[in-house]
């Protein structure tokens, strides 16, 4: 892309890209329009999706270009879940993981950190059916089993114990209503949340916190009247007929808002 204005001196530090390299490329508007219709409707696969993820969706805000629905698997938020006991989850630090080969020095360019995303999650996905496609029979039972208006709740680990309880207490009181009646609620603890659901909430049908959420979008047949989260953006979710994001706002009730609002303070 022309941005048509020179390069931060940071990002051709960073990228190696130089401003002499971006003239007489095509603008932001022609590219945004080039890459969704490549795109289409397919899932999306990305490192740090939220990052990349912004940027899209700006540009289709700017540029009248509609809503963005595709399906989002984020491989950070993968080795969250899957390689919960290793400390670093950076790209850098899966490729060495999973044994992908990589240049250090061509990282932070959109080619080449696209197909080391790409062979990372290949592997990861390898792993994850090894690891899961047992419990998949039982994990189809469980959300096709009881109230037709099923609410799906997305754990986070935030503030402390008791305070989370209490948190997430109330949005199941609060949101669990459909049309007059009490829906069906899961819970879906978050892979870094050690809340013992199943026993503060043993009322509910609890999920694996070992499963990216992702995976629901395979379920054959399978719909969520509502998916409620706190902080997360769930990006993608293509079975939930309404998605209910509480915000910062919501949060500020059980802590300080300086605690969760950093960005805003930076």
């Amino acid at each position: 892309i022309d941005p048509h204005r020179p390069l931060p001196k940071k990002i051709t530090e960073l990228t190696c890209i130089t401003d002499e390299m971006l003239q007489g490329k095509d603008d932001e508007e022609t590219v945004t329009k080039k890459f969704l219709e490549w795109a289409g409707d397919l899932p999306m696969v990305a490192h740090n999706a939220k990052f990349d993820i912004s940027f899209i969706e700006m540009a289709m805000k700017k540029y009248n270009l509609g809503t963005f629905t595709n399906t989002v698997i984020d491989t950070l938020e993968l080795s969250r879940t899957m390689d919960n006991t290793y400390g670093r989850h950076s790209l850098s630090a899966l490729v060495k993981r999973y044994d992908v080969p990589w240049d250090e020095s061509a990282h932070h360019r959109g080619d080449y950190d696209a197909e080391g995303t790409a062979l990372v999650f290949h592997k990861m996905l390898k792993k994850l059916s090894n690891r899961n496609i047992e419990n998949m029979d039982e994990l189809q039972q469980k959300l096709n089993c009881g109230a037709k208006d099923k609410i799906l709740v997305l754990s986070e680990p935030l503030c402390e114990l008791d305070v989370r309880k209490q948190i997430f207490s109330d949005i199941i009181k609060e949101y669990s209503e459909v049309d007059g009646n009490r829906g069906q609620v899961l819970i879906k603890p978050h892979p870094r949340d050690v809340l013992d659901y199943e026993k503060e909430f043993a009322e509910h049908i609890v999920l694996s916190g070992m499963f990216p959420m992702e995976i629901l979008n395979f379920i054959p047949g399978l719909r969520f009247k509502r998916v409620i989260s706190v902080l997360t953006v769930p990006n993608g979710i293509q079975f939930a007929e309404e998605i209910l994001f509480l915000g910062e706002d919501f949060l500020d009730k059980y802590e300080a808002p300086e605690l969760h609002r950093q960005n805003e303070q930076i």
